[in-house]
């Protein structure tokens, strides 16, 4: 299933048959974590529980953006006009558009409480890296203070030529409350658009 997924990736694909392929994994990875006790009887299922809500991201000004003193103070940053939300299937994604600037971090509340060990799934999307002046920064980050933690980061290269699924799956190292900040995070100027698809946690 996965080499399904990633065979997308060699050309901008319609958005309609991502999102299938993008279900069918975001499933797969639910059905992994269900098991049987001993004598073959299911356990109480865990439900999966999505963290965020796409419509709600808000960008955030430097002065409320943990990620900003890693930063370059000249950077160009995003504003709402680079922001938008595509539906694509029965899912809406959140979309950043860096072509014309070269940094933004947006937030919002979670929705539900995560527990310590919960399985936590990431999945954003990006396409062509067409242009660009350094590698990309991506991050994801819950909690306010010293409680921030990040739950995902990666450096991508630039440029690249293909689109690309990034996805991660982890144990939450910590638990949070309900209604606590998550932040995602995308730095450096070129001429791209990233999607955020996903958040949740299942316990």
């Amino acid at each position: 299933m996965l080499a399904a997924v990633m065979a997308t990736t060699r050309h901008n694909p319609p958005l309609a048959t991502v999102a299938i392929a993008l279900g069918l994994l975001s499933l797969a990875v639910v059905a992994v974590g269900c098991g049987s006790d001993g004598d073959g009887a299911p356990d109480s299922a865990p439900v999966k529980r999505a963290l965020v809500d796409n419509t709600r991201w808000k960008l955030l000004a430097p002065a409320a953006d943990p990620f900003f003193d890693s930063n370059h103070p000249k950077a160009k940053e995003c504003g709402d006009v680079d922001l938008d939300l595509e539906v694509v299937g029965p899912d809406t994604w959140f979309e950043v558009d860096t072509s014309g600037c070269a940094y933004a971090t947006v937030s919002q509340p979670i929705e539900h409480a995560i527990p310590q060990g919960a399985e936590l799934f990431v999945r954003i999307w990006h396409f062509k890296l067409t242009a660009a002046e350094a590698d990309y920064h991506v991050a994801l980050a819950v909690g306010e203070g010293a409680d921030r933690t990040i739950i995902y980061e990666k450096k991508v290269v630039a440029p690249n030529t293909k689109s690309a699924l990034l996805f991660t799956t982890v144990k939450a190292p910590r638990s949070f409350a309900k209604g606590s900040p998550v932040y995602w995070h995308i730095s450096n100027h070129g001429d791209n658009s990233w999607r955020f698809i996903e958040f949740s946690a299942t316990y």
